[in-house]
């Protein structure tokens, strides 16, 4: 069994040469410092229907694949390199590229653009941090861990 601890999210602000391992691994990515989550992670079809006639059966497809918005928080860290990116990329529309590590050697790369960064609720046992989405524009590329 294992955990999701000692997890990473890196980001640049370029797009690979290949949307493979090779072009993806010679970014130079930064770590996004002090994440507390990131949300769930996968592409999702749409449902395409067409209905039969003769036999008065819907037929059911997997039709555009996306992986959509996803959440991330975080704890604000001064001097944060990859907050830098992430605070510079916010609502534009520039593509960057993101890494996911996991301690294993898993990884998952992405691109996508950064939306809606915003600080949290201030309350007396609220930590000073945000969230952010990444909104991906292309598909996952897994590479797994030896």
């Amino acid at each position: 069994m294992s955990t999701f601890i000692g997890s990473t999210l890196s980001i640049a602000a370029a797009t690979p040469a290949t949307e493979n391992q090779v072009g993806y691994e010679a970014l130079s990515l930064v770590e996004i410092g002090k994440i507390v989550s990131i949300g769930e992670l996968g592409d999702k079809s749409d449902e395409t229907t067409f209905d039969l006639l003769k036999a008065g059966r819907r037929s059911r497809f997997n039709g555009v694949k996306d992986v959509g918005n996803v959440p991330v928080t975080f704890i604000t860290e001064r001097g944060d390199a990859g907050q830098a990116i992430v605070e510079a990329g916010n609502n534009t529309n520039t593509v960057h590229t993101f890494a996911i590590l996991d301690l294993d050697g898993d990884a998952k790369f992405f691109q996508g653009l950064v939306a809606n960064l915003a600080e949290p609720e201030r309350t007396a046992s609220t930590n000073k941090g945000g969230s952010f989405e990444m909104r991906a524009q292309t598909g996952i590329t897994t590479v797994k861990g030896s």
